[in-house]
Order: structure tokens, then sequence, then C-alpha cells
């Protein structure tokens, strides 16, 4: 297992080699050099979403009852491993350096984890969720869960703060389906670049201060989705474990705090 392990880092270490002094000249030598230029700007939000899914785990594996019926907590269980699986998709994407790609996975992760308290708002809504058999529409609409999975958590006053704060997070979807979408904004400058000899054209990840920001922005999300579903799960199936509340605590206040500061100039180009 040793023997295999070093030969996969030296390996590893040999083709980032070739990269460096190539320029970059195919797929897997891009993504490399990516990774190793883009890693200093996100290991705090890669570590944090690593966190995530070892908590997830530390908080089901135990699990031998439920405060909700049978089809809350089935759905509750396929949507948090929707998110847990989008949030490692999209962390492997970004730190390659394919930003929007991880933000449209994360799009996913948002919905997932929102449609989770949706459905705590009302356990009836999971028969329907299971019975809903339409592959063109979704269950419910992305702004319909932020608002039931905001009124479950009982995120904010009831009024006024709480509308308030559905935008607040509803804009942050948005920003995220300008990747899901292909809008032009977020594509226009994204491949095709001037150069003294004429046009680049990158088919290729790069790495930039925008890159970066975008990297950031996009985990920073995916770990807010994340964070929601374990809270969500907790307070609907296990509502009596003081442990797993804790750490649904713990991580959320690094969730927030990686969100309130991914745009820090702290790159450069």
């Amino acid at each position: 297992m040793m023997r295999r392990l070093l030969a996969n880092a030296r390996a590893w270490i040999h083709r980032l080699r070739l990269s460096l002094a190539s320029g970059i000249d195919d797929w897997e030598s891009a993504e490399l050099w990516v990774q190793h230029r883009m890693a200093p700007s996100i290991v705090e939000y890669r570590r944090l979403a690593h966190d995530l899914d070892d908590a997830a785990y530390e908080i089901t594996k135990e699990m031998t009852s439920t405060s909700s019926s049978l089809d809350l907590c089935s759905a509750h269980i396929a949507l948090l491993a929707r998110v847990l699986q989008d949030l490692r998709v999209a962390d492997g994407l970004m730190a390659r350096g394919y930003t929007m790609q991880g933000w449209a996975i994360t799009a996913s992760a948002f919905e997932a984890a929102h449609t989770m308290g949706y459905l705590a708002a009302d356990p009836s809504r999971a028969v329907a969720w299971w019975q809903h058999s339409d592959p063109r529409s979704p269950f419910c609409g992305a702004r319909t869960a932020v608002e039931g999975c905001f009124k479950y958590l009982e995120i904010g006053n009831q009024g006024a703060q709480r509308v308030r704060l559905i935008g607040r997070e509803y804009r942050h979807y948005e920003h995220l389906c300008v990747a899901k979408h292909i809008n032009p904004v977020s594509e226009r400058s994204r491949y095709l670049s001037p150069s003294p000899r004429g046009t680049v054209v990158r088919f290729t990840p790069t790495v930039s201060s925008r890159r970066r920001r975008e990297a950031r922005f996009g985990l920073a999300l995916a770990c807010r989705a994340a964070i929601t579903a374990l809270w969500v799960f907790q307070r609907a199936q296990i509502p009596g474990d003081e442990k797993a509340a804790r750490l649904v605590v713990d991580l959320g206040v690094r969730a927030g705090s990686v969100l309130a500061n991914w745009n820090d100039p702290r790159d450069a180009a």
C-alpha cells in the first residue's frame, strides 16, 4: 500500500514538473498546474468542505431512530446525500479551475438543501415529493424552497426581517445561476483573450485573481448548502442529539465566516 502511494505521489510530482516546464500543453497538466496555483487561496474553504462531509457521517452513522415520518426521513436522507455528493464534486472542480462548472453544481446543492427545509416545514409535502413524476418541472421553485426552509429553521423574525434575509439568500442562488444557465455575462471573456499576436483561445482552465475569487465564492456557497442541509436534518430527525446540534452550530459559524470573507484581496493575478 505504502509503495503504491509513494509511486502515485512521484507520478503526480513528475506530471506537475512537466506541466510547469512545457507551458501547460495538455488537459491533465493544465489541471495540475491550476490546482497547484489555486490551492493556497482556497485551503480554508476546502478544509471546511471536508469537515462538513465528515460531520454528516458522524451525525448519521449511529442514528437508530427518527422524530419524523418515514417519508420525510427518507426524503431527507436522499437529499442530504445529493447535497454532500454535489459538495464533493464542486470542491474538486473549483480546485482545478473549473469555477463555472462548480457554481452550476453548487446551484443544485442549494436547491436540494433548501428543499429539505421546505419539506420539514410541512411533513405532508414529503409524500408529494416521493410521488412527483414530471421530469420536465422541479418539485418546487428555488425561492419557494428558501421561504419554506427559513420558516422551518426560524431564521430571522417573521415579517420584514425574514423577507430581507430570504431575498439575500436567493440572490446567492441567482449568482450561481449565471453559470448554471450559461449566461453570456460570465462567458464572454472567459475562453477568449487578446494578446499581441491576436486572440488567444483557452480550452483548458487557468488561474487568475478572478478565478480565485470565483472558487472561494462557489466553495463558500457549497459549504453553506451543506450546513443548511445538516441543520435541517439534525433539527427534523434527531432534535435531542445535543452533540450533533453543537457540531452543526460550530460548522455553521465557520460557513458564515468563509462566505463573509470570500472577496478579500488576498491573492495576486
